[in-house]
């Protein structure tokens, strides 16, 4: 049987906190409210989940809907998700993609975390060193998932970013969805934008800018203090 990432991942530290309790600082077992389970990390002050969300349901059991079809989706006034080109063999590794809708409901997270704000985002990046060279040391060391990378990853923080590609806001998925990561803040920008953070496989720079609010995009979730 073949294992996913993810799953390797995910019986690793199960053992490891198995065995050795006492010694670890991070790896918390988070489950969310469809049961998927998800570890963590500690960097800086912030605890972050290692892995993007792949929840279909808020915390409180209420299903998100899953939209595929191009034109619904561009309509959607509400929490919509989806996996990356509409294949769900991407989600234990790379999620899912959500549009800010569901990111605004506040119930997106599992419970005792939550989406993180702009000002959470560049506390983070600060931990990280700068703008220059956070995206460098999030990506993931994975040989499978950073094609064509020219820059040196380190993931030296564990954070293990990878490409999970995102949704245009007409619907479509963009033919270089395998080259870049992003994640949406909980942050609104305006009435029809809201901030977001993403990094590229040719550089080793984090970037943040607004996109429109019915783009779909990974979710990394933080834990409450």
């Amino acid at each position: 049987m073949i294992f996913s990432l993810k799953t390797k991942l995910l019986f690793f530290l199960h053992f490891v906190l198995m065995t050795s309790v006492c010694c670890i600082s991070s790896g918390q077992i988070i489950k969310d409210a469809d049961g998927n389970l998800y570890t963590s990390v500690k960097i800086g002050k912030q605890v972050w989940m290692v892995e993007n969300l792949s929840t279909t349901r808020l915390n409180d059991g209420t299903p998100i809907k899953n939209v595929v079809q191009d034109e619904i989706w561009a309509n959607s006034t509400g929490p919509a998700y989806c996996w990356f080109n509409n294949d769900p063999g991407n989600k234990n590794d790379l999620g899912a993609l959500y549009n800010f809708f569901s990111v605004e409901t506040g119930k997106l997270c599992p419970s005792g975390w939550h989406v993180p704000s702009k000002a959470e985002w560049a506390e983070l990046i600060m931990s990280l060193g700068d703008s220059n060279t956070a995206g460098a040391r999030i990506k993931s060391t994975h040989a499978d998932y950073w094609h064509n990378n020219i820059v040196v990853t380190t993931d030296e923080f564990g954070f293990s970013a990878l490409p999970g590609g995102s949704r245009q806001a007409i619907g479509e998925f963009p033919m270089n969805g395998d080259s870049f990561a992003a994640w949406w803040t909980s942050t609104r920008y305006n009435d029809a934008l809201a901030w977001n953070h993403g990094i590229y496989y040719n550089t080793g720079k984090i970037y943040g800018g607004h996109d429109k609010i019915k783009c779909g995009f990974s979710v990394r979730c933080i834990k409450n203090k």
